[in-house]
């Protein structure tokens, strides 16, 4: 579901974004995977199927935060895209080394917000 409580549907754009400071508090690493409405990968001519800490050139915005674009349409710049079919889609977000604040629930995920 999107920041809204809609379900996520590739014809729509969206974005995650964390604030500087505010990626999640892992001592290992984090990411974001997208998956169909059976929990299967979603096949892409880009061969993406998952984008977070861990990501080859992923890019901080020049404020020192992070946008992940999520969306069918490939951008111009593709550092921080995860690709998105044209249907719905499922997002999982893993923490390996997840530090207290994601285990007490005091840190709190951004929602993924809808940008069409």
């Amino acid at each position: 579901m999107d920041d809204k409580g809609a379900p996520l549907s590739g014809a729509n754009k969206y974005v995650l974004h964390f604030d500087k400071d505010k990626l999640p508090p892992v001592s290992v690493f984090w990411n974001m995977s997208m998956y169909d409405e059976k929990q299967f990968f979603i096949e892409n001519d880009f061969k993406r199927y998952s984008i977070g800490s861990t990501t080859d050139g992923l890019k901080t915005d020049p404020d020192g935060s992070v946008t992940i674009l999520i969306q069918n349409e490939r951008p111009e710049d593709t550092s921080n895209w995860l690709p998105a079919p044209t249907g719905p889609f499922n997002l999982t977000m893993r923490f390996y080394g997840a530090q207290t604040s994601i285990l007490d629930g005091s840190y709190r995920l951004p929602g993924v917000r809808r940008v069409n």
